[in-house]
Parts: structure tokens; sequence; C-alpha cells
């Protein structure tokens, strides 16, 4: 699908409709993919291909909306999403890596946009294994894991049941166990993160790229 295809779509949605969030949902996508099958023979080809979905099956490890599963099941998908799980991936270098492999569990939140760079420093450049990132009687999951409910939208306590030594990271699949919404804020985006705090990638994070 063309990029000149999508923008113009992601544009309506955020700067006309309303919407926070350019991410397109699966009706949106297909309506963008028939635009492209007009003059792309791929994108024709790949149109053509919807009808074999009919009777597929699909699973998903995230919470689809309304939207997306109602044109799933209109492809005739048979769509499954339990149990609910998470990955993370955390390079084998960090703190973090060696406390999830020890306890089996860990605790993920949600920032947003509320988070400052001292705030964003204090989790993302600062190494557990000699700064206490939680110090006094920090908020905990019901896995016992300690948590920041300043500038959080929400919190996702899970239990890892894989794990996948992918490198120079290991790759964690989590059972999500209980989840709170904390906060009605805008969860931070690493484009947000960068255009508007103009904030860095630390060397040990999963996206970070050498210049």
């Amino acid at each position: 699908i063309s990029p000149s295809v999508i923008e113009p779509v992601q544009t309506l949605k955020t700067e006309y409709l309303g919407s926070k969030n350019p991410r397109l949902h699966t009706d949106e996508i297909l309506i963008a993919l028939s635009m492209c099958a007009a003059t792309d023979p791929n994108a024709r080809k790949a149109l053509e291909q919807l009808k074999k979905l009919n009777g597929c099956q699909i699973h998903t490890s995230v919470m689809l909306s309304d939207v997306d599963i109602r044109t799933m099941n209109r492809l005739g998908l048979q769509l499954t999403s339990e149990p609910l799980q998470i990955q993370v991936v955390v390079n084998k270098q960090n703190f973090t890596e060696h406390v999830i492999e020890d306890a089996g569990h860990f605790a993920l939140s949600i920032i947003t946009e509320e988070a400052t760079m001292p705030y964003i420093g204090r989790f993302g450049f600062r190494t557990s294994a000699n700064f206490d990132k939680f110090p006094g009687e920090p908020a905990r999951t019901v896995l016992g894991d300690p948590y920041e409910p300043e500038c959080s939208a929400a919190v996702i306590a899970c239990e890892v049941v894989q794990k996948l030594d992918v490198g120079t990271h290991m790759l964690f699949v989590g059972r999500v166990v209980d989840a709170e919404v904390l906060s009605a804020a805008t969860p931070l985006t690493y484009a947000y993160y960068h255009s508007v705090l103009k904030g860095k990638t630390p060397p040990k994070a999963s996206s970070y790229v050498a210049e």
C-alpha cells in the first residue's frame, strides 16, 4: 500500500476528525488497498486473495477494537485472543532482563505525555543495578512488581510463559494476569518523545540505531 494513500487518511483522522491516533483500522487499510489496486497490479493481486481468508484462523496477542473485530468477522476469519498475551524485548545488558529472568513476571507501565525528561531519565537512562528507581514504598501489581502511578496511563501485570533468546536481546511472552487504567492522559509515543521532548534513544534500547 502506497504511503501516498495512507498519509491523507491519517491526516483526515487526526486533523479533521479529532482522532489522536493516526493508526488505521482494518477496514480503513482494506479501503486503502482497494484504492491502490486501481493502479498497482500487486495490490490488485492482494485484494483478490482476500476471499481465501474465509475459514482461516487468526490469533492476536493485542486487544483489537470493535471495528477490527467486525471487519475480520466479515472476512470469515476465526479470531481468537485467549489467553491475552504481551511480548517485550529486552537487551541482555540491561539489569531489567536479569530481574525478569529471575522473577518470572514483570509490570508494564504505559507512560503518558505528561512525563518530563527527568522522569523519563529516571527509568530509561538509569540502571537498577546501582540506582533505586522506586524509593520508599512503591505501588505494586498483584504479582508484586513495583510501578510508578505518576505519568502512567495504565499498568499491566504479566507472568512470563515463554522466552526466546534472539541474540543481543531476550524476548519474553507474558500472560496478562491483571491490568488497571490509571489515567485518561494521552500515551507517550516515540514520535512525541523525539519530536516534542527532543529525547534521545539509549544505546541499550531495542529501538536504538547507531549513527
